[in-house]
């Protein structure tokens, strides 16, 4: 019996050994759950095993990886209440399941039937659940003995580590996802509002409508035809926009003034002149 439980150990150390080369590899996770559940089935004569991750809105156990079972729906979805949540995370290495604590422990409302389960390790990472480990049957319907109990929960601690990183990754893309959109959103508000901006300038000179558009479209152009940076590109863009705001409000500027029909007065090119300067402090501010 000693000899028994020694060889177990080794294994268990040795699947240790390979776990670490896998938790971090650069591959998919899917294919880095196959080797940690196949590694948590040999250490503990398991024949069936799967492997679930935690979402907490709403609360959630979603498989990752499963091995052995006949028909497991693909993925397996576990709905949990609080009282679920809150046994999981209390719970202290693998538990023993039976008619009488199933419903302790998990929901039978999801699309897999917690009665094909014989044994289940929550994963947690500083006592956050992030995953559940749940073992089926054995070979020739043998119980879970403490040694294989042992081995399972020493396992558990390093694939916990690894369901929590995926989590966090994912978590992590999922934000940043929205931010770029969310950026894109305020890019799109932004130069519509400078185009109607632009347009307000021009509205009360009939000779130049739509001017300001024009000469914003045209510096893109050109910025994107000498292969500008497109940050650049958009800030040339704005520019031609806004390049006659400092024409609003000043109501000396006649709509029509400007050396094309000749100077009015020695006071006009001086008012436009003064424009410019009026537009720059109206940016600045």
């Amino acid at each position: 019996m000693q000899g028994t439980n020694l060889k177990k150990l080794l294994r268990t150390v040795e699947a240790l050994a390979d776990l670490g080369p896998e938790l971090t590899a650069d591959r998919d996770f899917r294919q880095t759950a196959r080797t940690m559940l196949t590694a948590v089935m040999e250490a503990a004569g398991a024949r069936e095993a799967v492997l679930f991750s935690f979402g907490e809105r709403p609360s959630l156990l979603t498989s990752v990886d499963a091995q052995g079972f006949a028909l497991l729906p693909e993925p397996s979805l576990i709905p949990l209440l609080p009282r679920h949540v809150h046994t999981l995370a209390a719970a202290v290495g693998p538990v023993l399941l039976n008619s009488s604590t199933y419903d302790g422990f998990l929901s039978s409302n999801g699309n897999v039937a917690p009665e094909l389960f014989k044994c289940i390790c929550p994963l947690k990472v500083r006592g956050k659940l992030a995953g559940v480990i749940a073992l089926g049957r054995r070979p020739g319907e043998a119980a879970y003995e403490e040694d294989a109990l042992d081995a399972f929960e020493m396992l558990s601690h390093y694939v916990a580590l690894a369901i929590q990183n995926h989590t966090l990754g994912q978590t992590l893309a999922q934000r940043v996802s929205e931010n770029l959109r969310l950026l894109a959103s305020l890019h799109g508000f932004y130069d519509n509002a400078l185009e109607a901006f632009a347009t307000a300038i021009d509205v009360k000179h009939v000779n130049i409508h739509g001017h300001s558009l024009r000469v914003g479209r045209y510096s893109q152009a050109i910025g994107e035809a000498l292969g500008m940076d497109p940050s650049d590109v958009a800030s040339l863009r704005s520019a031609g926009y806004l390049h006659d705001i400092g024409k609003v409000g000043r109501g000396r500027i006649p709509r029509d003034a400007g050396p094309h029909r000749g100077w009015a007065s020695d006071r006009e090119p001086r008012a436009v002149s003064l424009a410019a300067d009026s537009g720059n402090r109206a940016l600045a501010s």
